[in-house]
C-alpha cells in the first residue's frame, strides 16, 4: 500500500505546481521536509458532480415546492468571502455547530465552524428554525439546532473510544469520512494525535474545493494525514479511489456517514457497505451511520424502520450494532425534552465488525 507521511509532522497548506489548483483539497509533508526535501501526497480526483442539493433542501424543510430560485432567496452568500455557494448546505449544519461552540455548556468546541458556517449558514438555519416552529412533523423551534449538537456530540464520543481502543493496544487506525462537507474533525479532534495513519475525505469536488480554500485562510493544520478524495458517491465506487490514495486495508478503521444515507438511493447505499465488508477480513472496521427511520420521510430516496436498519447492516458483517434514536439516552446528552418522547425521524448506529 502507498504509505502516508507519519502522524504529528508538520503539515503545509502550499502545493507544489503540479498539485495547484481547486480540485486539490490537502497535502502534508512526510519525514525528508527535516531535509529541506519536502514530498507531497497527491490528492485524487475521481469524478464531478454535485447534485442532491435540490433534494437536500426538501428534507430539510419539508417542502416539495422549495425551487432553485428559493434556495438562492435564502442564502445569499455576498457578505461571505471564504466559501462558495455550492457547499450552503455544509454551511448551514457548521453554522449549527458553532452555535453551540458558543453556549458556555457547549457539548464541544469548533474553533472552525462560525467562520465555516459564515453568515449564509446562520440566514438559513433561522429560517429552517421558522419553518420547524409550526411545521406539524417537528413543531419545535430549535429541533435542528438541538440535532446537529447532539449528533455532534455523539459522533465525537465514538470516534473517541474508538481511537482509544486502538491506542492501547499500541496500534494506529484510519478514519473515512463519507460525504465529509465541511467537517473540521480532522482539524479539531485530538484523539487523532500520534496514532491515526490517515484522515480520508470523501465529497464531491466542489465541496472540497471551497473547504480547501476555507481552512487555507485559516491557517488550519490537520492533526494527522489527511487525504481528501473528489468522488460522485452516487456513481462511483469508494474503494478503488481510497487504496489510489493510499488507504491500508490492514488497519483498523473508523467509517462515518453523518448526513448521507438519505440522499443515497438504496442500492448505492448497499454497495458502500458491501465495499466496507471487503475490508472486515483484513482489519476490524466500525461504521458510525446516520439515517432517517420515520415511514413519513418516504419521499427520500433511503429511509429504514431503526430494527430493520439494525437487521440490514449486521447483514454486511457487522457483529455489534446499536441503533439510536433522537432523543433516546444515548442520543440526548439532556439537551432533548424531557416531555417529548425520542422519535425516530433521526437516528444513529454504531456498529462494530469486532
Amino acid at each position: 500500500q502507498q504509505q502516508l507521511p507519519d502522524p504529528g509532522l508538520p503539515r503545509t497548506s502550499s502545493s507544489p505546481p503540479e498539485l495547484q489548483g481547486p480540485l486539490y483539497a490537502t497535502t502534508f509533508a512526510d519525514p525528508s521536509i527535516l531535509k529541506g526535501k519536502p514530498m507531497y501526497t497527491r490528492i485524487l480526483v475521481a469524478a464531478a458532480a454535485a447534485g442532491g442539493l435540490a433534494l437536500a433542501l426538501r428534507v430539510l424543510t419539508g417542502s416539495k415546492e422549495l425551487t432553485w430560485r428559493d434556495f438562492l432567496a435564502l442564502s445569499s452568500n455576498t457578505d461571505d468571502e471564504i466559501l462558495d455557494a455550492v457547499a450552503f448546505t455544509s454551511r448551514f449544519v457548521a453554522a449549527e455547530r458553532a452555535m453551540e461552540s458558543a453556549r458556555p455548556d457547549a457539548l464541544f468546541h469548533d474553533p472552525y465552524a462560525e467562520r465555516l458556517g459564515g453568515q449564509t449558514g446562520k440566514n438559513f438555519s433561522k429560517k429552517f428554525a421558522d419553518h420547524t416552529e409550526w411545521n406539524p412533523i417537528f413543531n419545535w423551534r430549535e429541533y435542528h439546532v438541538t440535532w446537529m449538537a447532539v449528533r455532534t456530540k455523539y459522533i465525537d464520543d465514538k470516534m473517541n473510544a474508538f481511537a482509544a481502543k486502538w491506542k492501547q493496544q499500541q496500534k494506529s487506525f484510519q478514519i473515512v469520512s463519507l460525504g465529509a462537507g465541511l467537517d473540521a474533525r480532522a482539524f479539531r479532534m485530538d484523539c487523532l494525535r500520534d496514532s491515526c495513519r490517515g484522515f480520508f475525505e470523501i465529497d464531491v469536488k466542489e465541496v472540497n474545493a471551497a473547504k480547501f480554500n476555507a481552512m487555507t485562510r485559516m491557517q488550519a493544520t490537520a492533526l494527522c494525514p489527511l487525504v481528501t478524495l473528489a468522488v460522485d458517491l452516487a456513481k462511483s465506487e469508494i474503494k478503488p479511489a481510497l487504496l489510489a490514495g493510499g488507504f491500508d486495508i490492514s488497519k483498523p478503521t473508523f467509517w462515518l456517514m453523518e448526513g448521507l444515507t438519505m440522499y443515497l438511493t438504496p442500492e448505492v447505499n448497499a454497495s458502500i457497505l458491501g465495499q466496507i465488508q471487503q475490508f472486515q477480513a483484513s482489519a476490524p472496521q466500525a461504521l458510525c451511520c446516520g439515517f432517517l427511520g420515520e415511514t413519513k420521510n418516504a419521499g427520500v430516496p433511503f429511509h429504514k424502520a431503526p430494527t430493520e436498519m439494525h437487521d440490514w447492516v449486521v447483514d454486511f458483517g457487522f457483529i455489534n450494532c446499536k441503533v439510536s434514536n433522537f432523543g433516546d439516552p444515548e442520543l440526548n446528552y439532556g439537551r432533548y425534552p424531557a416531555t417529548r418522547p425520542p422519535e425516530a425521524t433521526n437516528c444513529f448506529l454504531y456498529a462494530t465488525s469486532d
